[in-house]
């Protein structure tokens, strides 16, 4: 497995709005149906991707070629990162909301069309996904373990939902108030976030760039 495709994904994780959806859905009403279509949806699509990419890849274009194109991809979806990141400082994107935070009790309105639409939206392919793709491919494994590759991606890409439906499963599910304060926190500086982790993967994605063109 590709570390730098793991390292992406684990970075990928650290969204608040991710997180604002997963305990929405694990402290609401029917929490297993909205994270189980929560989940269906969103590794539908990302799965379907990510395959897909990884297959055309390796049918169509050569190891040389792969080599070839990467470092260019890779300088490309820095400059959109870091182009994204200074987005985010400026407050162009990722304004927190000056609104309260709902409370667990609004969250029964959510259906499981719309758990499936959020899994969808807070997980469509993106920079990170992209440059963890290109992770995967520059490994050199086969269509199998490429694929493979991109199914553990996933899932450490989807562990918040994973492991909160885990635990409604098991009935171990906390109190709708006990992380209502670290969730406001984390809408409120939002934009900080989402800033300092697009420029962080940026510029890492940039060196990994100039560094390969070397």
């Amino acid at each position: 497995m590709s570390t730098q495709a793991l390292l992406l994904a684990a970075v990928s994780i650290v969204r608040p709005t991710t997180a604002a959806a997963v305990w929405a859905m694990l402290v609401g009403a029917r929490p297993r149906r909205l994270l189980a279509c929560y989940l269906a949806a969103g590794m539908a699509l990302s799965l379907t991707v990510g395959a897909g990419v990884v297959l055309f890849v390796s049918g169509v274009l050569s190891p040389r070629d792969v080599s070839a194109g990467r470092p260019v991809l890779l300088l490309a979806l820095g400059a959109v990162a870091l182009v994204l990141g200074l987005a985010c400082a400026l407050g162009w994107v990722g304004e927190p909301r000056t609104d309260r935070p709902r409370r667990a009790t609004r969250t029964h309105r959510l259906t499981p069309l719309g758990a499936a639409t959020a899994g969808v939206l807070t997980h469509l392919p993106g920079v990170f996904y992209l440059a963890g793709l290109s992770a995967i491919t520059a490994t050199g494994a086969g269509a199998g373990g490429a694929v493979l590759q991109v199914v553990v991606y996933n899932l450490v890409w989807f562990s918040p939902a994973i492991v909160a439906l885990g635990i409604c499963l098991t009935g171990t599910a906390p109190r709708p108030d006990r992380l209502e304060a670290p969730l406001a926190w984390g809408r409120a500086h939002q934009a900080a976030l989402l800033a300092a982790i697009s420029s962080l993967v940026g510029v890492w994605l940039v060196v990994e760039g100039v560094a390969d063109l070397g």
